[in-house]
């Protein structure tokens, strides 16, 4: 057993407790419908009953515009529409994501949306005309300086991929259900940004339908509208349920290639979404009007015994200069609780690349399904996840470590692949499993909360991967979290994440109600990503999760975004310095 390092501390408890929550007993409300043995292994929002007090906070007076040599940040905003606590609306605005055209004159941005569970399927009882899905979105026309909150994206009747209601929705209509997606499918103003989003039947809400996928427009006269959505399915629903989607478009002349990626929870033994994980990937040639789909990394339930095995979640893909399509995941996620602490198969990174547009993707997992041999893909590192020490203040009692990618799309390194994680392995003295980890009843490395942010890269499409390279922190006792990356036209590397103290500590599967003092940073290399230059803060006010209200649940959702462009950096967050859960938005201006 390690000691104390630093405000961080420990609280174990025996493995049969722990073995408990992680079969679902967590402090909010989860997904109904999913086996409750697994629903810690879902990224999807939940609705919490919560009375929120708002608090009137004085507009403060407008900051001077910045000066002076970079990097400098603008005075950060919110970017959401002032938020009315129940029966007026509900509260929690977070979970964020980013996208651009017109060199970052045109932006939008997504976020979870707790006011849609005052409508379809969910109807928690408001006043207000009820909103068609938990996912709002809001746009701006002047590079981010005002946003205008233009609520949820419609929904949709439209199947691109599956067997659609299958007997489970009488109405067939579908809206947004959280972890949104934007991405940008060229960057000129008249560009198409396509919009990804789990989905639920409007009179189903006991699980996710599949994952919708919206294209919208900027107009000449600077107005955003959204075609109809078409759903992806796995093949497999209702018994099959979709997770974790995530999304890349990318102009191929005059075509546009769409790759949507999800985690599947299979039906095992004949119970629905019992599988621990399976990494699919649909596409589109012709910019979402036909769809395939690929397994890249098959589901690894241990056969004998049903429910566990080796969790692969959190795929997001990228496209190459030269058009070839990568998609990074997490595989060992939770371990040791799904995987028992099996040889062999504690977390990791991994990477599997197409070079023929989604057809056929390599190297295919080779082992016999649920041996957790050869897996697909290629390993980019070990890692220490720290996912089972969340911050005091998260209310959830594990917190997504899924690493994200980004390809150099010019300038002096165009075409390598960077990939970005959370990563213990300083406290740990290593990746799981490793000498200083705290162990469970069994003698199991369980990870340490403090973890800092680390990446890697590759030069031959992914093949092989460049040592771990230490970006922010460094063991530290402070938790630097859910990292992003995003590269410029120059090849400058931009690393943004989540920073917290704990005074009081940390607790093993802490399940909120503890302090967390959040701000977010950002990190740029000018080397190719060998190299980080010192840590600039991008939130102009401290967030305290534990002292935030919402009735949104994770209140401050999995993950944040950020945009390189040009010389700048654009990003947005949940943030909690009002006392709830809004989404804030800041430009950066950086050193080459």
């Amino acid at each position: 057993m390690p000691s104390n390092h630093g405000p961080l501390q420990f609280a174990f408890i025996a493995a049969g407790v722990l073995l408990l929550a992680a079969s679902g007993a967590v402090r909010s409300q989860s997904t109904p419908g999913f086996p409750v043995e697994h629903r810690d292994l879902l990224s999807s929002a939940s609705y919490r009953a919560l009375a929120v007090t708002i608090h009137p906070i004085a507009p403060a007076p407008p900051d001077p515009p910045t000066s002076g040599p970079p990097p400098r940040v603008e005075p950060d905003r919110r970017v959401n529409a002032p938020q009315q606590p129940f029966p007026n609306g509900l509260v929690g605005r977070s979970e964020t994501t980013l996208a651009a055209v017109a060199g970052g004159a045109l932006l939008i941005v997504g976020w979870n949306d707790a006011d849609g569970f005052c409508g379809p399927p969910y109807y928690a009882g408001c006043t207000v005309p009820p909103v068609p899905g938990t996912t709002g979105f809001a746009v701006s026309t002047d590079s981010g300086r005002h946003f205008q909150d233009l609520g949820a994206p419609p929904a949709g009747t439209l199947v691109g991929f599956g067997p659609g209601a299958a007997g489970t929705s009488s109405s067939g209509v579908y809206v947004t259900s959280g972890d949104p997606i934007l991405d940008a499918a060229g960057a000129g103003a008249r560009d198409t940004i396509y919009f990804s989003n789990l989905a639920r039947f409007d009179d189903l809400a006991a699980h996710t339908a599949g994952v919708s996928v919206h294209a919208g427009h900027f107009g000449a006269g600077g107005e955003f509208r959204f075609d109809p959505p078409v759903l992806l399915q796995s093949p497999g629903y209702p018994g099959d349920f979709l997770d974790k989607d995530n999304l890349a478009a990318a102009r191929r002349g005059q075509r546009t290639e769409l790759y949507v990626t999800a985690t599947d929870f299979v039906e095992v033994a004949g119970v629905p979404g019992l599988g621990v994980g399976q990494i699919e990937a649909f596409a589109s040639a012709d910019g979402g009007a036909s769809w395939s789909r690929r397994v890249l990394q098959p589901d690894e339930t241990f056969p004998a015994v049903p429910g566990t095995g080796v969790v692969d979640q959190g795929a997001e893909p990228v496209v190459s200069p030269d058009g070839s399509v990568h998609v990074v995941w997490e595989r060992g996620f939770l371990s040791p609780f799904f995987s028992q602490g099996a040889a062999g198969q504690w977390p990791e990174i991994r990477v599997i690349s197409s070079f023929d547009g989604g057809l056929t993707w390599s190297p295919a997992a080779a082992g016999p399904p649920g041996s957790g041999a050869n897996p697909a893909g290629v390993r980019v590192a070990a890692i220490c996840a720290g996912d089972l020490f969340p911050p005091s203040g998260y209310d959830r009692n594990r917190s997504n470590t899924f690493p994200r990618i980004a390809v150099a799309e010019s300038g002096p390194h165009r075409g390598r692949l960077y990939v970005t994680w959370q990563d213990c392995r300083i406290a740990n003295g290593g990746p799981m499993p490793a000498p200083l980890g705290p162990e469970d009843d069994f003698g199991y490395d369980l990870g340490h909360p403090d973890t800092d942010v680390y990446l890697a890269y590759s030069d031959d499409d992914g093949a092989t991967w460049s040592a771990p390279i230490l970006a922010a922190g460094g063991g530290d006792g402070l938790i630097q979290f859910w990292p992003t990356v995003s590269v410029g036209p120059a090849g400058t590397v931009d690393l943004t994440y989540y920073q917290s103290y704990e005074p009081n500590g940390t607790a093993l599967l802490g399940g909120g109600g503890g302090t967390s003092l959040v701000d977010v940073y950002w990190v740029r290399s000018t080397d190719g990503g060998e190299s980080f230059g010192a840590p600039v803060r991008l939130s102009g006010a401290t967030s305290d999760w534990g002292a935030a209200q919402s009735n949104l649940a994770p209140a401050f959702g999995d993950y944040n975004d950020a945009l390189s462009l040009g010389e700048m950096l654009y990003a947005t967050w949940g943030d909690g310095r009002s006392g709830i859960p809004e989404v804030y938005f800041a430009t950066a201006l950086g050193r080459r």
